[in-house]
This record gives C-alpha cells, sequence and structure tokens, in this order.
C-alpha cells in the first residue's frame, strides 16, 4: 500500500526499492483524486450493470481497489499539511513491504503503481512527536476508511456478490491495520516511533 517515506522514520533504517517515477505533489494528488472518483463511478457503474452479475462484482472491487489506494498517500499529505510539514515530491512504485503479503499478492502488488508522500527533512525535524504520529498514521486510516466507505456503498447499493464483498473487505483491512502495527515500515508502527523518540529526546 502507499505510504509516507519512512527512511527518516525513528527507528526504521530498511531498505526500500527505487521509485519508478517522482511526480509534483500537485500531479500526484490530482491523479489520486482522479482515482478516488473514479473508483466510486465504477461502483456506481457496478449497480447499474447488476443483471450481469458477475461483470458487475468485477467492477466493484475495482472501484473499491482503486478507492483505497488512491486515499492513502493523500491522507499522509493532508494530515501532513495540517501540522505544518512540506513535500517535496509523490514517488511511485510498488508496495515497499512485499514480505507482509502471501505469494500471488505478493507479486501483484510489487508490479502495482503505488504512491509515497515525501516529506521534506527539515519540516519533519520542526515538528513535534504529535505532529509526526500523526502524519504517519493518516495514510493507513484513511486507506481503511478507502476499503471500508467503498464496500458498503456496494452493499447500500445491493451491487451482486455485495454480501460477500463487504465482509471479505472489512477482514483485509483489519489485516492491513495489523500489518501497520507490527511490521517496522508500517505506518502505525512508524507513528508509535515517532511517540517513543520525542519521549526519549
Amino acid at each position: 500500500m502507499t505510504s509516507s517515506k519512512s527512511s527518516t522514520a525513528p527507528g526504521s533504517a530498511q531498505s526500500r526499492p527505487p521509485f519508478w517515477a517522482r511526480l509534483p505533489v500537485l500531479a500526484g494528488n490530482l491523479i489520486q483524486l482522479g482515482g478516488i472518483i473514479l473508483g466510486v463511478l465504477l461502483i456506481v457503474l457496478a449497480a447499474g450493470v447488476s443483471s450481469v452479475a458477475v461483470a458487475s462484482a468485477a467492477l466493484a472491487v475495482v472501484g473499491i481497489v482503486l478507492v483505497a489506494f488512491s486515499s492513502h498517500s493523500i491522507g499522509h499529505w493532508l494530515a501532513g499539511r495540517l501540522v505544518g510539514l512540506r513535500f517535496a515530491y509523490i514517488g511511485v512504485r510498488g508496495t515497499d513491504h512485499p514480505e507482509t503479503y502471501p505469494p500471488g499478492v505478493r507479486q501483484i502488488f510489487s508490479i502495482m503503481p503505488m504512491f509515497t508522500m515525501v516529506s521534506t527533512r527539515r519540516s519533519r525535524e520542526a515538528a513535534g512527536r504529535w505532529a509526526l504520529a500523526a502524519y504517519f498514521a493518516s495514510g493507513q486510516t484513511t486507506a481503511v476508511v478507502g476499503w471500508v466507505v467503498s464496500a458498503v456503498l456496494t452493499r447500500v447499493l445491493n451491487v451482486p456478490g455485495s454480501r460477500v464483498i463487504l465482509p471479505v473487505v472489512v477482514v483485509w483491512a483489519v489485516g492491513t491495520v495489523l500489518v501497520a502495527i507490527f511490521n517496522a515500515k508500517g505506518d502505525y508502527a512508524k507513528a508509535g516511533a515517532a511517540l517513543r523518540a520525542g519521549r526519549a529526546a
């Protein structure tokens, strides 16, 4: 999933795959907003073609994935701006922690373009521990909201298969939260490390 750049997060020294591209912040955010809008439109379209159940369910799943993956990095940006951080660019690459996914999903996520919000070192150094914690935690939080709300939308619109889609997405979202807590590269782990580093200082 997308993230904030964490090589500068307290306690995180893991190497990460190189970026495929570096986008201006405005361009990257516009692409993500477009992904969210397109994802919602696909879910609405899925409800409109409900007579073809398989196609409808497939459109809904693609829409959910678009919303969720487009909600992560922009969440970092929103929180970061609120706490005074500045951003250099938005990087694009596959997942930076493929080891947390099962075989098959790992390979897909490694080649799926994901956005990484890269804040400036100076603004991070000037931020307090609570500001950094909010910045790190925000991406995972907005992604989970994206997963669950878009899945709920499929249920509200009575998309075929939504009775299965919704609980599966909820379980997946819970899984991503656990990874974000217990994996050192995870957003919630980085937020906790920022708080601990602040207390130590």
